[in-house]
C-alpha cells in the first residue's frame, strides 16, 4: 500500500490519558471481542453505513495493539469480564507489515509501515464496534445507492468507490501500552455517547465493578463512576438490578414486562429491598407485570403505594390484595365514569391469580404441595385460589357494564348460575379438613 496523506488530528495525543498513534490497519484483520453492548440496531449499523459511504470515517476505530503477553492479559480480562472461556487461539494475529502509522515528513503527514516488524502482534477493537460493523457492511454489501445503480457487486467494489484507503484499510488509533481495566474504562465511557440496552449496561457495569474491587478492595462506587464517566446513581441501580434473582432479570432481557421492562424490573427491586416479601408475594408480583405490561410510572404508583400501606400497618399486598390496583384504576374509573375500567383491573388480577395457579398444579399432582418455604405450599396456594374465586364472584355482575347490549342478558345469567357455585367452593376451601373430608392439598 502506497504512502497517503491525511490532515493529522490536532494536538498529538497529550491530551488522552493514554499513548496512541494514528495509523491504518486491514479491517479484517481487528479482533472484535465481547463488550457492553450485545445487540445491535440492524437499521441503525445500515444508518451508519450509509453515513460513512456518504462523509467517510470521521471517528478512528480506537484499537488495542498488543504483544502475546498483553493480548494474553487482555483476553484473560474479558474472559473473567463476561464470564467467557476466551484463549489467545481465539483472535487473529496482525501482520505488522500491514499496520501503517502516521508520521510527518517534510510538514506533510503520511503513512509508512511499522518499524516493528515482528509477526507477533495483536489488534483488538476497543472503542468503535458500530462503525467496525458498519463499514464491514459496505464492504460486503455496499452502500444503498450502489445496490440501486450496480445490482449485487464482489466485496469491496462499494467501498473502493467510496473510502479513501485501499484494500479494506481503515482509520485507526493504535494503543500500544493500554492495560485490561483502562481499556474496559475507555470503552465504557464511549458507551455513554450510544448508550446500550439498560439492563446490558448495568450488567457491564456491575462485572467491571467487582473486578474493580478485586483490585483495590477500597474503591468506592463514587470513585468507581469517575473512572467510567458515569453517574453514582447509574452504578448504583446497576449493582441493584444485578442482584436482583434470575428470573427477574431474564425477564427484563426478554422483554416480558413490555417497553419498560428495567424500569419495572427496579420497582421490584425497590419492593424487595423494601418490604422483603415472601417469595410467593413477590412472584405474583412477577405474574402480574407480565400479564398487564403496565406503564413504569403506574407501576412505580402502584409500588409506592403498597409500600405506604405496608408502613402504615396494612401489610396486605401482591395478588391476595383485591385493592392492588386500586389507586392507579380507580383514579381511571373516575375519569372516565366507566365500571369497565374496574372491570379490566379485576381481570388483570385474574389473569396473573390464574398464572399462579396453573404454575401449581403440577407441583400439586406431584403431590410437593404443602412444604413451607417453598414458593407453592398449602397456605399460600388455598389464599391465591380463595382470592381468585372472590375476584371472580366480583368481576361477573360487571361483565352486564363491559359487554354489548344484546349479549348482558347472557351475562346476567352467568353471574346468577355461577356465583353460588363459587361462593360454596370458596367455603369449602375455607372449611378445615375432617377426617370424613381430608385435606386435598396435603402431601
Amino acid at each position: 500500500m502506497s504512502a497517503t496523506a491525511l490532515t493529522p488530528a490536532a494536538g498529538d495525543g497529550s491530551q488522552d490519558p493514554y499513548e496512541f498513534r494514528l495509523g491504518l490497519m486491514p479491517l479484517f484483520r481487528l479482533n472484535v471481542l465481547e463488550q457492553v453492548r450485545k445487540t445491535y440496531d440492524a437499521d441503525g449499523i445500515t444508518e451508519l453505513c450509509q453515513s460513512i459511504a456518504g462523509t467517510g470515517l470521521i471517528n478512528e476505530i480506537q484499537v488495542a495493539y498488543m504483544t502475546p503477553a498483553q493480548a494474553r492479559d487482555y483476553v484473560q480480562f474479558v474472559s473473567a469480564l463476561w464470564h467467557r472461556d476466551y484463549g489467545l487461539a481465539d483472535i487473529l494475529r496482525m501482520d505488522p507489515r500491514q499496520t501503517f502509522e502516521q508520521r510527518t515528513e517534510r510538514g506533510r503527514p503520511v503513512y509508512r509501515q511499522l518499524s516493528d516488524r515482528r509477526l507477533d502482534r495483536y489488534a483488538v477493537v476497543v472503542c468503535g464496534h458500530r462503525r467496525y460493523f458498519a463499514m464491514k457492511q459496505l464492504w460486503e454489501m455496499g452502500c444503498e445507492q450502489c445496490q440501486e445503480t450496480y445490482g449485487t457487486e464482489t466485496p469491496g467494489a462499494c467501498w473502493a468507490r467510496h473510502m479513501e484507503y485501499e484494500d479494506s484499510y481503515v482509520r485507526v488509533k493504535l494503543y500500544s501500552q493500554l492495560p485490561p481495566y483502562e481499556a474496559m474504562a475507555l470503552q465504557y465511557q464511549e458507551n455513554v455517547h450510544q448508550r446500550p440496552p439498560a439492563h446490558q449496561q448495568a450488567d457491564a457495569y456491575d462485572n467491571l465493578f467487582v473486578l474493580a474491587q478485586q483490585r483495590n478492595p477500597e474503591l468506592t462506587v463514587v470513585a468507581f463512576a469517575k473512572q467510567v464517566r458515569a453517574s453514582t446513581g447509574t452504578i448504583t441501580r446497576a449493582r441493584r438490578f444485578c442482584a436482583l434473582p434470575l428470573q427477574i432479570r431474564a425477564d427484563v432481557e426478554q422483554g416480558a414486562y413490555g417497553k419498560g421492562s428495567f424500569g419495572i424490573a427496579m420497582q421490584l427491586e425497590r419492593l424487595i429491598r423494601t418490604l422483603e416479601p415472601v417469595p410467593e408475594t413477590l412472584e405474583s408480583w412477577r405474574l402480574r407485570a407480565i400479564a398487564v405490561q403496565p406503564r413504569a410510572d403506574s407501576f412505580t404508583r402502584e409500588v409506592s403505594a403498597t409500600i405506604a400501606r405496608h408502613r402504615g400497618g396494612n401489610v396486605s399486598f401482591g395478588v391476595e390484595d383485591p385493592d392492588a390496583f386500586g389507586e392507579v384504576y380507580m383514579a381511571g374509573v373516575e375519569a372516565a365514569g366507566r365500571k369497565s375500567v374496574l372491570l379490566r383491573a379485576l381481570v388483570m388480577q385474574l389473569f396473573a391469580g390464574n398464572e399462579y395457579l396453573s404454575r401449581a398444579l403440577p407441583e400439586l399432582l406431584s403431590g410437593n404441595i404443602g412444604h413451607p418455604g417453598r414458593l407453592f405450599w398449602d397456605t399460600s396456594t388455598i389464599a391465591v385460589w380463595r382470592k381468585l374465586l372472590g375476584l371472580l364472584a366480583q368481576t361477573e355482575p360487571l361483565l352486564a357494564y363491559a359487554v354489548e347490549e344484546a349479549r348482558k342478558g347472557e351475562a346476567r345469567q352467568l353471574a346468577e348460575r355461577d356465583i353460588p357455585l363459587l361462593d360454596e367452593l370458596a367455603t369449602l376451601l375455607l372449611t378445615p379438613p375432617t377426617a370424613e373430608q381430608p385435606d386435598l392439598f396435603s402431601s
